[in-house]
């Protein structure tokens, strides 16, 4: 206890100095995150802090003559009368989230030209940071660009989660630097700074725009924010380059069409007219039956209506994407996976990082105006891979690059930097020579294996980097060992001692230290997909490592006779880390969003179960099919209110030795809770009547049997796993 209370007043300490010295809108993360773990809601005259980089916008003299007393989290300070920028030790909760420079000169170095690089995670070199980093490549090359006339440094200021308002009041203290130009390489974490734009005024008339089916009306009104917002930062960075005469590069984010598909929360299914819901639920079937049997003409008819039918879902771009992939329309792909890609800004869920088509559209015409130089990603992936979409080669994940798409995307923005530095046209033919060691890509590619299918990626993808940390290094089996087995177990990751030894191993310096495999509370997965991709690589010869982790899955997840599991539980209701992008109120009970709900439970080849299921669903007489292992076991009758219902589950033939999954399928709500859309007033309530509730269930137990005899042990894929292998 004296420990939690020592924290207590250290985490204390530190929020009262960021806000006695009115540390700005920079340190906005890390004061509300100090507040947050203190129990603070909303700190006395904090509300406006993100607000404060739009007032400096609107004072006439936007930067000082003199050097700025912060910048970021750096302060100026002198050492033997030097002056030097160093990280603030009362900032240094937020030193991870920035570029690990712990001290910087206000001037470049003797002879040199220093460029500044601005930017999010992407810009950071995520997950290969600080080894390898998107600053060190920029560098390397602006230094190839015109050897012996032009010598530059890249200062590196990027910060991961770095939003538009942080990036506001980051741009005018990176300027009063003085540098001989500024890169900014951001655009994907801006649809929090946009959604802030919108008022309850606007929230019903989106209300009121969705519950007459104009969904293009919808989004229109929600893109008209964006182009706002983007136009407004562009006109403020012109403003200041103007007053400086120091120049501005923007590299525009590229993302990851060909591997990155939306995860489960992604697809919520829409408020829509009439029967439209229904209908919904049905061409979904239909499209998950041709995927599966690979039937493109028909899954093209399907994704077809789909689109036509929602134009705000995902699923169908993406569905429409495969058969257009698999035709060789890779200009049509390219297209409708930005389209599924710019689903997001209807706010389903908590959707990753990514830059827009309308941010990017919106930059590419203003920004030449307005004397900012653009380097297009996008344009650049298209030309250099004409025939595939962006992907695993060039993408960790969704917008953090691999080694060859920092290469890739440095390289026009170097010659881009190096023109306006020189006045004239310049080309980089050589490579920087710059490459991470065998154990950095490791780590990195582990990560990213565990990055993608914590947030609904399918197994191919966490094959692929679990392959390539395998290739790298023989340390990556020892990794993966370590995670099976604390991934494996009902123990919170962090109590594990395979979790400890990982973390003190020091080998992931990348991944936050090992943090990056702490779960929240009660919130634990199973990792099911990413354990399997893991375990042929990391057995070794004459091991059964496999049988190993069979065993350690039912002794920790298989109830014994007369026994329960809770398959609401997060780690048998769902395999992501999936979250909407609001606060819910909280309420004791499962809610389903869309037409399916899947459940995952361990059986150990000898004990049958009977589950027992509290459920409703609004609407009189809902029909709902309960399937195990993509096989039906039941039909029920559901109304508006809580119904209990017990289901047997010891059919030999259905149940398999391992792991096992109950599917729930929702009908179509015959009405919605919510239905004036004049009442809504915030994202909640948005939320709530954009994307309704399905069905809900208060109890999903299942109570071990005596045994009833060996089950099957086989081990084809119910319909959950073959629809991941086949996207």
């Amino acid at each position: 206890m004296s420990n939690i209370i020592a924290s207590q007043q250290e985490q204390a300490n530190q929020l009262a100095s960021l806000l006695y010295k009115n540390a700005g809108p920079a340190f906005s993360g890390e004061i509300n995150s100090l507040a947050t773990s203190l129990g603070i809601e909303q700190l006395p005259g904090t509300e406006d802090l993100t607000a404060l980089p739009t007032v400096a916008a609107q004072t006439d003299d936007l930067i000082s003559n003199t050097l700025p007393e912060r910048v970021g989290i750096w302060t100026l300070g002198k050492e033997d009368g030097v002056e030097l920028y160093t990280r603030d030790v009362n900032a240094r909760m937020d030193w991870w989230l920035w570029a690990k420079n712990h001290q910087f000169s206000p001037q470049p170095s003797a002879g040199k030209k220093r460029v500044i690089l601005l930017g999010e995670s992407v810009a950071r070199g995520y997950l290969y940071d600080p080894f390898y980093t998107v600053a060190h490549e920029l560098e390397a090359l602006l230094n190839l660009a015109a050897p012996g006339t032009l010598d530059t440094e890249v200062l590196d200021l990027a910060r991961t989660d770095l939003s538009l308002p942080i990036l506001r009041g980051l741009l005018p203290e990176a300027l009063a630097l003085k540098p001989a130009a500024v890169v900014i390489f951001a655009g994907n974490n801006w649809l929090h700074t946009m959604k802030d734009t919108v008022s309850p005024a606007d929230y019903q008339e989106l209300c009121r725009l969705q519950d007459k089916g104009l969904l293009s009306d919808v989004r229109a009104l929600l893109e008209t924010r964006f182009r706002d917002m983007v136009k407004g930062f562009l006109t403020y960075a012109h403003t200041l380059s103007a007053q400086t005469g120091i120049p501005i590069t923007f590299v525009i984010p590229e993302f990851n069409l060909g591997d990155w598909n939306s995860n489960p929360q992604e697809k919520n299914a829409t408020r829509l007219t009439g029967s439209g819901a229904a209908k919904w639920a049905a061409l979904v079937e239909n499209g998950e039956e041709a995927l599966l049997a690979n039937n493109y003409e028909l899954l093209e008819n399907v994704s077809s209506r789909m689109t036509a039918l929602d134009m705000t879902h995902p699923l169908g771009y993406e569905w429409k994407a495969i058969c257009r992939k698999a035709a060789g329309d890779w200009q049509a792909a390219r297209s409708l996976m930005e389209s599924a890609r710019d689903t997001a800004i209807y706010g389903r869920a908590e959707s990753k990082p990514r830059c827009f088509r309308i941010i990017r559209d919106t930059i590419l015409k203003e920004a030449p105006a307005l004397g900012i130089t653009v380097v297009d990603l996008p344009a650049v992936f298209t030309k250099l891979i004409p025939d595939a979409l962006p992907g695993l080669e060039v993408f960790l994940d969704y917008c953090h690059l691999t080694v060859e798409g920092i290469k890739l995307s440095m390289k026009p923005t170097a010659e881009t930097v190096a023109g306006i530095l020189l006045g004239t046209p310049v080309k980089v033919n050589n490579d920087s020579g710059l490459y991470p060691d065998d154990e950095v890509r490791a780590v990195a590619h582990i990560a990213a294996a565990v990055h993608n299918a914590h947030y609904g990626q399918a197994a191919p993808v966490l094959q692929y980097h679990c392959q390539e940390a395998a290739a790298a290094t023989d340390q990556a089996k020892d990794v993966m060992r370590n995670f099976i087995d604390f991934s494996s177990r009902r123990l919170q990751n962090a109590l594990c001692k395979t979790h400890e030894e990982l973390v003190e191993s020091g080998i992931f310096t990348q991944y936050e230290g090992g943090l990056g495999f702490i779960h929240e509370r009660r919130r634990k997965l199973l990792d099911i997909a990413l354990v399997d991709a893991m375990t042929p690589l990391a057995s070794t010869a004459g091991e059964s490592l496999a049988d190993d982790i069979l065993a350690l899955r039912i002794a920790q997840h298989t109830p014994a006779p007369g026994k329960t599991i809770d398959l609401l539980e997060k780690c048998y209701s769902t395999t992501s880390y999936d979250v909407f992008n609001v606060e819910l109120p909280e309420v004791n009970y499962y809610q389903a969003r869309h037409h399916r709900s899947d459940f995952t439970f361990i059986a150990d080849g000898s004990i049958g179960f009977t589950a027992s299921l509290i459920a409703r669903a609004p609407g009189t007489n809902q029909e709902i099919r309960v399937l195990l292992n993509g096989a039906p076991l039941s039909t029920l009758q559901l109304e508006d209110k809580w119904t209990t219902f017990n289901l047997d589950i010891t059919d030999a033939a259905l149940l398999r030795k391992g792991v096992n999954t109950l599917s729930v399928r929702w009908p179509a709500p015959e009405w919605y809770r919510k239905t004036d859309p004049a009442t809504v007033q915030t994202p909640a309530e948005f939320l709530d009547f954009m994307y309704p509730v399905w069905g809900e269930i208060y109890v999903f137990e299942l109570l071990s049997n005596k045994e009833k005899g060996q089950l099957s042990d086989h081990s084809v894929p119910g319909r959950v796993e073959a629809s991941l292998l086949s996207v």
